[in-house]
């Protein structure tokens, strides 16, 4: 399963459902080098940085290939314009769909209408 920046957030914040929501999943559990790069950026203090950072040394990290890319570009030609899709979402959800990972995402309505993507539900 591949896991977006909102559900890890969540669940660093210690949202119980969340978290037991990690731990009986029986899939593997990934993020998009994407996500990593939203963990980092979105790091508010010197803390946060370093337990994203801690994070990320322990979880999966499924890096941007040129499959990825490619399925990415065509998503953003599909859907940028009636669906705003943006470049982050766009890979985030070629990396589902290359990988036939399930995304779990808290943002719904950012992914709900990609057709090629399975989402997540809990």
């Amino acid at each position: 399963m591949l896991v977006d920046s909102s559900v890890v957030v969540e669940a660093q914040r210690g949202n119980s459902l969340l978290i037991r929501g990690l731990i009986d999943n029986r899939e593997e559990v990934v993020i998009s080098r994407v996500t990593s790069y939203e963990l980092i950026y979105g790091s508010r203090d010197k803390s946060e940085l370093r337990k994203n950072e801690s994070l990320l040394a322990n979880i999966i990290v499924v890096e941007i290939n040129e499959e990825i890319s490619r399925f990415a570009y065509d998503l953003l030609g599909k859907y940028t314009l009636n669906l705003k899709l943006n470049l982050p979402d766009a890979l985030i959800s070629a990396t589902s769909y290359v990988y036939s990972y399930p995304l779990w995402t808290l943002n719904k309505k950012h992914f709900a209408h990609i057709k090629e993507i399975e989402l997540f539900s809990n």
